[in-house]
Parts: structure tokens; C-alpha cells; sequence
């Protein structure tokens, strides 16, 4: 009897990308120690005057429970809606903090009004206790941990024992109440920053980015220091780091603003985003600054928005083309139409049900060709049109177009060059003067004139 072959088993593949060795090792993850750490620094002060109005020790400790669960959650809501406060984007005014209610369906006309809103913001934002470094809990603003405390006070108006719906004695228990607002308001309808799908997803776990990041290391150092301290000057004996400040003028030398429709808003995001998570956010300042290994995720971060912008509008393009082609090719056959009428050859063609459902299809997607039954079409938007497309090699795409405008900065008293700028090249050639030299090759078209979809994967 014949002995049966071995059958060799392919070895599986290992990644061999390693934070610890990446450009991002001293980046500080957001774990769950990390964040319990910082919700219980916050909750040691907020509980404080949360006990001044909540009396019951067992409702407190199940209203910390509550918010130990959902603590991440709500850093994240906070985070997103400060960036509503302008250039100091660490805190929430009482505008933005009635954004927040009026986004998270809190704000309404039977239990929770404008009055009320308003009155909530002066009750948490009130401390008896004198904070040394006043810069990181200015007056007439919530910081992060009595974001905590407001939560908890419109809990009790809309749907505590102090609601207008409950005569009589009614209204929940603290606790449930917070709970209540928590899932039926906040996590339902409050937007959130999340930052750390596109650092999991995107940014780590990719060799080529890393390495692509480590051959410009010296470079982007350079840009880093080239505006850190250079508006918000540090004390004498600390280190410069780049502030919101610093960080706008350095998209504004960019050109962000004016080539891709950034929205100062939509900026502020991405660097809140690019933040390790700061424990303390009142003894230390590091959640107001950037330092080198934030600025370089910050930086990656910009290079996708660039890159899918630029995609943005080159399918836009390609899909007025083609309504344009299709425009073109009905008068074409309305001509035909109207030429032929008299031999007979004007009636309408009736189309088989499979021929109407190919002719709607072919509406949804407009970048497959007419008639043709080939997958593989060079139609150029069909080419854009990406599904299920590894978002890091995506990435590693539009950061290798990006760098050269970045690594630009501070060079040449020019114009900074953008990865749209390439496309100018055969034109400096056809004229005989030299042209730029181009961070990529274009392959999507020509600078953008008018601001984009806000629209972004980043925040």
C-alpha cells in the first residue's frame, strides 16, 4: 500500500511590526489602566460637589460605577464638542456646552430649557477651591472632570426627582437617572471623537508607513522645531513644544485651508485626536500642546485628509464627465432619431425587462462602461471607486504624496509645493523654464478652488 504524501503546511505569515521598534514607540496607548487612572483623578474631584446636592453615599458610589463604565465614552464627547470653543479647544463655554445638550435631544420644551441649561453651566462651572494653574480652568468654562458633574445635574432635571414631569414624588433615583441620560441621550446622539480607530486601523501595523516615516525622520524633526515655542513662547528651562497656535500656522503655510477646504474646526479635531491621554488636564498642561511623536501621527492624519480629498474631487470630476458623455451621447441619438424618423427608424427600441434592469444599474454606477461586460474597465472612475481597500496602504499612498509638501516648510521662501502641484510640470516644460520639483506624479488633477465635503475619516 502506497504511503500517502506529506502535505507541507504553509507558515503563517507574521507581521513583523512592532510598536516597541516603530517610530510611534513612545506614544502612550490608551489602555484601560490608563483610562481608569484618568477617570479616577477626575472623579476625586468631581465627587465634591456631586455629594453637595446628592446626599445618599450609595446612590454616589453607584453614580461613579455608572460613569467608570462609560468614562471613555464621554471624554470622547467632551473632546469632540470642545473644538466648538475656538482656538483653545480644552474646554467647553456655555455655547458650546448647549450644543451638547441640544444635540444630545437634552434640550427640549417640557423638561430641560434654555433657562435650565444655562443655570447648570454656572452651578458646575462654580468652585470654592482656587486652582494654581488658572490657564487650564479659565472662568466661565467646564473642564473636563466637572463635565462629569454637569451630566450628572441634567440628569436630575430631566429625569431626576427635580424634573417638571415628577409631580408627586416621582423621577428616577440619581443613579438611574444618570444611566438614563447616559444611554437614551449621550451615547445615541452626542458625536464623539475617535481617535483611536484611525491610529488601530490605519496608522499602526503598517511597515511601509513606519519605514516611510523613519527615512524622513531628521526632516520632520526639523519641521517640528521649526514652529514649536515660536508664538506661545515656554518659560526659560522647558522644552518647546507646538501649541494650537503653532500647529494653525503651520497648515496655514501649508495652504490647507485655501487648497482643501479644511475648516479650522475640522483642524482642531485632528489635533485633539492626535493627543495621548492626559491624566491630570489641571496640575499639567500637556493636553494643550503637541509633542513630537503627536505631531507626527497629527501629520499622517493631514496626509489622509489630503489624499482623500484630492480623491474626492478627482471622482467628482469623473462623475461630471460621464453625465456630461451620456448628455452628449442622447442628443446624439435624438439627432439620429430625428434624421432617420421618415425611413421608419424613429420608433423607440422597447427594452426586455433584463435590459431595464441593466439600464438601472448602469445609472447607480455610472463608471462601467456601456455595454461592457469586462470587470476590469479602465473607466477612470471606476477606478476610484475603492471597496474594501486596505486603508493603510491607502495611507502609505496619499503620505507618500504629502511629505514633500511638509518637508517643504521653512526651505524656500516660495510657494510651499501641494500634491496637486504636479500637474503644472508639462507646462513649465512646454515653455522651457524648469519646473518644481513635484512631491508625486498627478494622477488625480489640478488644485482644489472651492472648500469640500467637511466630511472626515479622522476624528
Amino acid at each position: 500500500r502506497a504511503k500517502r504524501p506529506k502535505v507541507k503546511l504553509a507558515k503563517p505569515k507574521i507581521n513583523p511590526w512592532k510598536k516597541s521598534k516603530s517610530v510611534f514607540a513612545k506614544f502612550k496607548d490608551e489602555t484601560d489602566e490608563l483610562r481608569l487612572k484618568a477617570f479616577q483623578n477626575d472623579w476625586k474631584m468631581t465627587v465634591k460637589k456631586i455629594s453637595k446636592f446628592i446626599k445618599d453615599k450609595a446612590e454616589i458610589d453607584a453614580i461613579k460605577d455608572i460613569f467608570e463604565e462609560h468614562w471613555g465614552s464621554l471624554k470622547n464627547v467632551f473632546k469632540f464638542y470642545a473644538v466648538n470653543n475656538g482656538t483653545e479647544p480644552f474646554y467647553l463655554g456655555m455655547n458650546t456646552f448647549t450644543d451638547f445638550c441640544s444635540e444630545s435631544k437634552i434640550l427640549d420644551s417640557s423638561t430641560v430649557g434654555l433657562q435650565d441649561v444655562d443655570t447648570i453651566f454656572i452651578g458646575t462651572n462654580y468652585t470654592d477651591e482656587k486652582i494654581k494653574n488658572s490657564l487650564n480652568n479659565p472662568d466661565r468654562c467646564v473642564v473636563r472632570y466637572q463635565f462629569l458633574e454637569g451630566v450628572t445635574r441634567l440628569a436630575q432635571v430631566k429625569y431626576g426627582t427635580a424634573s417638571r414631569n415628577a409631580s408627586g414624588g416621582g423621577g428616577l433615583p440619581p443613579s438611574d437617572a444618570v444611566e438614563k441620560l447616559i444611554r437614551s441621550n449621550i451615547l445615541p446622539f452626542a458625536q464623539q471623537v475617535r481617535a483611536r480607530e484611525f491610529r488601530q486601523q490605519v496608522l499602526y501595523d503598517s511597515l511601509p508607513i513606519d519605514d516611510l516615516l523613519k527615512e524622513n525622520l531628521s526632516e520632520f524633526e526639523r519641521v517640528y522645531h521649526l514652529y514649536a515655542g515660536t508664538i506661545d513662547v515656554p518659560p526659560p528651562g522647558q522644552r518647546k513644544v507646538i501649541s494650537v497656535n503653532e500647529y494653525l500656522q503651520c497648515i496655514e503655510d501649508l495652504r490647507m485651508f485655501q487648497l482643501y477646504g479644511l475648516g479650522t474646526r475640522e483642524a482642531l479635531i485632528m489635533f485633539n485626536s492626535s493627543q495621548m491621554l492626559n491624566v491630570c488636564e489641571i496640575k499639567k498642561t500637556n493636553h494643550r500642546v503637541l509633542v513630537f511623536v503627536e505631531f507626527l501621527e497629527l501629520m499622517c492624519r493631514m496626509a489622509y485628509f489630503v489624499g482623500s480629498k484630492i480623491e474626492e474631487r478627482a471622482m467628482a470630476k469623473a462623475k461630471e464627465a460621464e453625465r456630461e458623455r451620456q448628455e452628449a451621447e442622447a442628443k446624439e441619438r435624438k439627432k439620429k432619431k430625428n434624421k432617420g424618423g421618415k425611413k421608419g427608424g424613429g420608433e423607440p427600441k422597447k427594452l426586455s425587462m433584463l435590459e431595464k434592469l441593466k439600464s438601472a444599474a448602469l445609472k447607480l454606477t455610472p463608471s462601467l462602461k456601456q455595454g461592457s461586460d469586462d470587470d476590469t474597465s479602465q473607466n477612470k472612475l471606476a477606478n476610484l471607486v475603492v471597496s474594501e481597500v486596505d486603508r493603510r496602504d491607502k495611507l502609505y499612498q496619499y503620505l507618500s504624496s504629502f511629505v514633500g509638501s511638509i518637508l517643504a516648510l521653512g526651505k524656500s521662501p516660495k510657494k510651499i509645493p501641494s500634491p496637486d502641484d504636479a500637474g503644472d510640470e508639462a507646462a513649465h516644460k512646454k515653455s522651457g523654464s524648469p519646473a518644481a520639483v513635484s512631491p508625486r506624479s498627478d494622477e488625480f488633477g489640478d488644485t482644489f478652488d472651492a472648500p469640500l465635503s467637511p466630511s472626515s475619516p479622522l476624528g
